[in-house]
């Protein structure tokens, strides 16, 4: 896999280095399927003199409004000093109220099959993808672009945000997508933060 092979080279340069600290944030699948690479780098780091903690974090827990679980390899030659946990989640309709609308902001409204789709998804758990399903077939040829992805769906205002890929979140209450402004506040980014692209794919990268 060239993304464990990223990881080894990395943690080689960093033992080479000799660095104090060394983190490495992975998606869940390291802390359960993977966990046998995890511990192999855990021992390696253990036989140069280091200290190996691992675990399981959620970005609501440290103040993002973001429902976002990590794991986390921290190999380390000091104590780490743990944050105050945070228990109070702001929802997404709570995070989207303090994004004023601001001049000239583009804001993508939802056309032919995606204006049907978000209008019909409340049946359907809000889900693009099981609401296209439904569609008669008739219908479903008429769809501008094709099936939906799996991750498509019209975001509630009382639910706690979830990761999301910005091209598949829909406003809870306008037949558009998420502002880019929007979706900075729901992933927990400063409003001012830029992206040197507005290409939805590094966008996305980014954002995920």
């Amino acid at each position: 896999d060239p993304r464990l092979d990223c990881v080894d080279s990395l943690m080689d340069a960093g033992l080479a280095m000799k660095v104090k600290a060394f983190a490495w944030e992975s998606v869940t699948h390291a802390w359960g399927k993977g966990r046998s690479f995890v511990d192999k780098k855990a021992k390696l780091w253990m036989s140069r003199g280091y200290h190996v903690t691992i675990l399981l974090q959620n970005n609501l827990y440290l103040g993002a409004p973001q429902n976002r679980r990590r794991m986390f390899f921290i190999a380390h030659l000091h104590p780490l000093v743990w944050p105050k946990v945070v228990t109070k989640h702001p929802t997404i309709g709570e995070v989207l109220k303090k994004v004023k609308p601001m001049k000239g902001e583009i804001k993508v409204m939802a056309t032919g099959g995606d204006a049907i789709l978000w209008e019909r998804c409340a049946k359907f758990r809000n889900s693009f993808s099981d609401t296209y399903k439904s569609l008669p077939e008739g219908m479903k040829k008429k769809y501008v672009g094709g099936k939906p992805n799996w991750l498509a769906k019209r975001m509630e205002f009382d639910d706690i945000c979830p990761v999301f890929f910005p091209g598949s979140v829909w406003h809870p209450t306008e037949p558009r997508r998420f502002t880019y402004r929007e979706q900075l506040a729901l992933c927990g980014l400063p409003l001012t933060w830029k992206c040197e692209t507005d290409k939805l794919g590094p966008v996305a990268a980014l954002l995920t």
